[in-house]
Formats: structure tokens, sequence, C-alpha cells
């Protein structure tokens, strides 16, 4: 029998579908939201990555899956998140413009 070893945050059918598939999941449950928060901060990057490899659409979900998440523990709002996104925005401007740094030099 060979043995796949993940350590990584799935979700909730994840174990389900292992197990219909003939297979067995070897799970636990974080012991708290601390650290879930570590392993939610390993998805969203996993997550981005995935999305920059491929442009699947659907990394985009399980990027948004993960920060409603994170939001949630932090017992912060979709409406208060847009909120600060709206006001970095217009402090730091968005990407509408499409603008790529290349360098940034002293006087």
């Amino acid at each position: 029998m060979t043995r796949y070893e993940y350590d990584k945050l799935v979700r909730n059918k994840i174990p389900e579908i292992i197990k219909s598939e003939g297979k067995i999941a070897e799970v636990r449950i974080a012991k708290n939201n601390e650290e879930l928060l570590i392993y939610l901060g390993k998805k969203l990057v996993e997550e981005a990555i995935e999305y920059s490899e491929n442009k699947d659409i659907t990394e985009l979900v399980d990027i948004l899956e993960v920060i409603f998440e994170i939001i949630k523990i932090n017992n912060i709002t979709y409406k208060e998140l847009d909120n600060l996104r709206n006001r970095k925005m217009l402090e730091r401007g968005s990407f509408t413009k499409k603008t790529i740094l290349l360098a940034v030099k002293d006087k």
C-alpha cells in the first residue's frame, strides 16, 4: 500500500471523496484558530501559485474561499473587507492602468 503525505488544509468533503474512491484518508482537525490561520495562509499561497501557473479561474474560487474563512476567523465581514479594499485603492490606486514597475533610482 502506497502512502502519500500531505499535511495541508483541504475542503470539508475531500475525505469523503477519497473514501468513495476506495482509499483511506488520514485526517485531523486544526487545534485552534491560530493553527487554522497558519494552514489557511499556506493554502492561500498554494492556490495563488496554482492560478499563476495555469490561469484556471476555479483557482480564484479557492482563493476566495480561503479569504472568506480568514475574515470569518478574524470577525471581519465581507463588507468591512471591501471597505478596506476601497480605502487602499483610494490611497494607493488599483491595477486598472496596468502599470509595471521596472526600477527605482535615487536622484
